[in-house]
This record gives C-alpha cells, sequence and structure tokens, in this order.
C-alpha cells in the first residue's frame, strides 16, 4: 500500500499490508507468501496505483513464488483528522489485469472496520468463504490492539526489516508498555534484542511471548514455539515443531527453511541436506528458489562436501 498523497500517515503503508495479510489468512483459504519470501519484490513493484504495477515485475514475482495475485493499493488523507480513502484491487500477476477493486471511506479511528469491510470484498472476490468468530479472534490477536499500537507496531517492523535495531526496539518498548500482553509485540522484541546481543532481554521477551500465545492460532503458536526453542537452544524441540509445521504446509519455504536451519544447529546435517532436497521437489516455481541452492552450498561447506 502506498500514500496517495503527502498528507496520510506514512506509517499505513506498513500497517494496511498488515492488516490485510490478516484478513485474508483466516482459515488457511489462501496461501499467503511470508515477508522473507518477498524480500525485494515490494520494492520492485512500486507503484502509485494498481494499473501502474509492472508487468515484468509481477510475471518474474509470479515465476519465482507461484503467487497469483496480488494485493495492491493506495490511501489518502485530504487532512487529518479529516478522512480517510482506501483503495485496493486484486491484480493478476500473469496479464497485470485488474481483478476486483475495492473502496472503504471512513476516519482513521475506524481503520480495522474500513480494512474489515476490504478484507471481506477482497476474500468474496476470491472466493474464500467468511471466518468463523473463533477464527476471526485467534487471527486478530495477532494484531495490536489499539491504533496507536499499530502504528508503533507497524514502525517496528519498517525499522527491523531495514536492521534499524535500537529504533525497532525504542518502538517495541514503548508498544509493550501501552500494550503488555500483546504476543506477537513480545516475539519481535525477542528477535530485536537477540539480534543487539542482549541475551537476557531476548530469553525473557521469547517467554513472555510463549506465555502469551494460547489465543493465537495453531500456526502462529507453533511459530512462537519454534522460535522459543532455538532461543533457548533447544534445537530437537524446535525441529519437532518446524517438523509439525511442514506436514501442514508443505508448500512454505519460510517453514522449510527454518527447519534446515534447526537441524544444521542441531549438528543433523544429513537431515538438514534432505530438507532441502525436499523443498527442491516442490512444484515449481517455488522448488527453483534460489534460496534453496544457497542454503544447500553453505551446508556441503560445512560438511566438507566441496565438489557439491
Amino acid at each position: 500500500f502506498r500514500p496517495a498523497d503527502g498528507t496520510a500517515p506514512r506509517w499505513l503503508s506498513e500497517g494496511l499490508a498488515e492488516l490485510v495479510r490478516v484478513e485474508l489468512a483466516y482459515g488457511d483459504q489462501v496461501r499467503i507468501a511470508a515477508r522473507e519470501e518477498l524480500a525485494g519484490a515490494e520494492e520492485e513493484l512500486a507503484a502509485r496505483e494498481p494499473e501502474e504495477l509492472s508487468p515484468v515485475a509481477l510475471r518474474r514475482l509470479r515465476d519465482r513464488l507461484g503467487v497469483d495475485v496480488v494485493v495492491a493499493g493506495t490511501y489518502r488523507q485530504s487532512a487529518e483528522p479529516g478522512p480517510l480513502l482506501l483503495e485496493a484491487a486484486l491484480v493478476d500477476t500473469e496479464d497485470a489485469q485488474i481483478l476486483h477493486r475495492v473502496r472503504q471511506t471512513g476516519s482513521l479511528a475506524e481503520l480495522p472496520t474500513l480494512v474489515g469491510g476490504a478484507g471481506g470484498e477482497l476474500r468474496r472476490a476470491l472466493g474464500v468463504g467468511e471466518p468463523t468468530a473463533g477464527e476471526a479472534a485467534r487471527a486478530r490477536a495477532w494484531l495490536p490492539a489499539t491504533l496507536e499500537g499499530a502504528r508503533l507496531f507497524a514502525e517496528a517492523t519498517e525499522r527491523h526489516m531495514l536492521y534499524d535495531m535500537t529504533a525497532a526496539r525504542a518502538r517495541l518498548v514503548e508498544l509493550l508498555r501501552q500494550e503488555p500482553a500483546f504476543a506477537r509485540g513480545h516475539l519481535l522484541l525477542a528477535l530485536v534484542s537477540d539480534a543487539l546481543g542482549q541475551d537476557e532481554e531476548a530469553r525473557r521477551e521469547i517467554g513472555l511471548a510463549l506465555a502469551g500465545a494460547a489465543n493465537l492460532t495453531s500456526e502462529q503458536r507453533l511459530h512462537v514455539e519454534s522460535v522459543h526453542h532455538l532461543m533457548t537452544r533447544d534445537y530437537d524441540g524446535a525441529i519437532q515443531v518446524l517438523q509439525a509445521l511442514v506436514r501442514v504446509y508443505p508448500d512454505s519455504l519460510r517453514y522449510g527453511f527454518h527447519l534446515a536451519r534447526a537441524q544444521r544447529f542441531a549438528g543433523r546435517l544429513e537431515d538438514a541436506a534432505a530438507t532441502l532436497e525436499s523443498l527442491r521437489r516442490l512444484p515449481a516455481p517455488l522448488g527453483a528458489h534460489p534460496r534453496i541452492d544457497l542454503l544447500a552450498a553453505g551446508l556441503a561447506a560445512e560438511r566438507g562436501d566441496w565438489p557439491r
């Protein structure tokens, strides 16, 4: 999502993208590409309007990750606290055609309602059923509870992606002061603290994330558990959880890569190599992802398999 003018809050670009991802992920009926799988693609697809998306970039994304449809949109706010206009479209990655458009208007304070309305239209256009009340509640627990929390989390996520860990940490500390039960905030702070070498804080935060994960979806809960095992050096526990995720989501490169990493840390190099080979056997284009070769090369070097 891109601001259509210079007056709308910049943090909404990240915040709207995350809200829409959660709206479309209800009930596991749509496969959503993980953020790490999309590295570089969002900048490559940068455009002010869905019609301006590059057909070449869209086709490249389709060929690399098997993505059929992209959700792109803009937002504008004529003057604060004026009405917020949200526009989004489903764009076919094969021919760059607009498949469906949505438009929602309201105040910034009504952001969850606006995105909920847009998400419902997008789900119907994709032929996806409505979530149950329980599914919706568990999915929304993955998001901050307040608008200010959404701003802080969006800014922290952006800073984390740009490797500005100090700035990310400052925003997360403030967010968790306001929303101490937000499990995903504790998870991200654990990752940021780990990157900053603050091991004690990282262990404390991942413990708090795990304690607050009961109300999340099963996938989110298992993801938190896997990170907890990795941070506490329980690699066998991490492997068991990640194997469970791979069984449920066999075409997820993200979980496959994480599993190979845990197996490598555990010294189970042959198992890690087998995991990468299973990823290589995924249907095209997933099985041809360049990161598979990159990880396999590093693993071969660690095993002393220099010809490979």
